[in-house]
């Protein structure tokens, strides 16, 4: 009797909702491997078999004809939020201000100039008046596939000269 090895694999896997992972997307080494939905009669599954969050996923291998046991594999899809803070957010003409300035709560901000495209600005970009900006947020290597639509108000105010006192 023969015994065959297990595949070497993470029981831990990770991916972000946008990769639409597939059975074929988990790392794996060994010789002729199945996957199955189950640990022990489970049915064979597809390499194009779409992961799902926080599902097990058991794997084998052959090697001469003999099967190994199963060998589970755990999978966490990560929907990262997009990040948050006011969308309507206003500063000093005078301050000059950039996308770092704008206030936000999230990790790693990307910033793009629309809500779709692909354009990224970078952090010192100056701020223009009436411009929505567009932020997403990374946490543990993956995007927010939605983004945080932030629009800008320039307040032209009053030079500290050009004031009036009144006095009783």
């Amino acid at each position: 009797i023969t015994s065959v090895p297990l595949p070497i694999v993470d029981l831990a896997q990770q991916f972000c909702i946008q990769d639409n992972a597939t059975i074929a997307s988990i790392p794996i080494t060994g010789q002729n491997i199945t996957w199955y939905d189950a640990a022990s009669n489970g049915t064979v599954l597809p390499a194009s078999t779409v992961l799902q969050d926080g599902e097990t996923y058991y794997a084998t291998q052959t090697v001469n004809g003999c099967e190994s046991e199963t060998i589970p594999v755990t999978v966490t899809i990560q929907n990262t939020a997009a990040p948050t803070g006011n969308n309507n957010q206003s500063f000093c003409s005078t301050a000059n201000a950039t996308l770092n300035e704008i206030v936000l709560a999230g990790t790693a901000i990307t910033w793009y100039d629309s809500l779709n495209g692909n354009v990224i600005l970078p952090n010192n970009t100056p701020l223009a008046d009436g411009t929505t900006y567009y932020a997403t947020q990374t946490v543990n290597g993956c995007e927010s596939t939605l983004r945080l639509a932030v629009t800008i108000s320039l307040i032209n105010t009053l030079n500290a000269t050009n004031y009036s006192e009144s006095l009783c």
